[in-house]
């Protein structure tokens, strides 16, 4: 005997839950056998391995690198503490490799091969993957230029949180200004 309300609920619920799972009618779902006998194998892929530096073969952390493939889409990865790093699980195709530096340093953006940093893949490097890994796709990050200054407000106090944005024909950057009214904009490609 079930003592109360709430009980008997519960117990009314679940016997309803199971007479619905065992439902019979032109409308129940006909019983799937198992199937057996299906073995899919995937492919381990590839890899494209290399270093990043800085000026003075010093190695960076944290660089973005992205392959973009004429057909094969595949996930990039960033660089260790030496510099290193590999894309895994590459497929046979041709590549060219982009390389982002971290977020705040006055590094640019380059394209592996390229003879300069640009924002466009202009005279990159195809990187050809080909039945077998490819390594040795070293890179050189080049320093941006920085704009900086104080915004000086009505008469002679700085004032804070004002976003500053550089425009121009070599690409935009902004930076906000802090509590002195620095701002410091890095990472621009020079130009005008």
């Amino acid at each position: 005997v079930v003592g109360s309300v709430a009980q008997r609920g519960a117990v009314l619920g679940a016997s309803a839950l199971l007479a619905l799972m065992t439902v019979s009618g032109p409308w129940a779902a006909a019983p799937v056998a198992a199937v057996s006998g299906i073995n899919v194998q995937l492919p381990l892929g590839h890899e494209i391995s290399g270093h990043v530096y800085v000026p003075g073969n010093v190695p960076i952390a944290g660089v973005d690198v992205n392959p973009e493939g004429t057909v094969a889409f595949v996930s990039g990865t960033t660089t260790a503490a030496d510099g290193s790093f590999v894309i895994h699980g590459v497929v046979d195709d041709t590549y060219q490799i982009q390389f982002f530096p971290p977020d705040g340093s006055n590094l640019l953006p380059r394209w592996y091969g390229a003879p300069t940093s640009s924002q466009d893949s202009t005279g990159a490097v195809n990187v050809v993957v080909s039945g077998a890994n490819v390594a040795g796709i070293d890179e050189t990050l080049e320093a941006g230029v920085a704009i900086s200054g104080t915004f000086i407000g009505d008469g002679t106090d700085p004032v804070a949180g004002i976003q500053v944005i550089a425009q121009g024909s070599a690409g935009v950057g902004s930076a906000q200004t802090a509590a002195d009214g620095f701002y410091s904009i890095s990472g621009l490609f020079p130009g005008t």
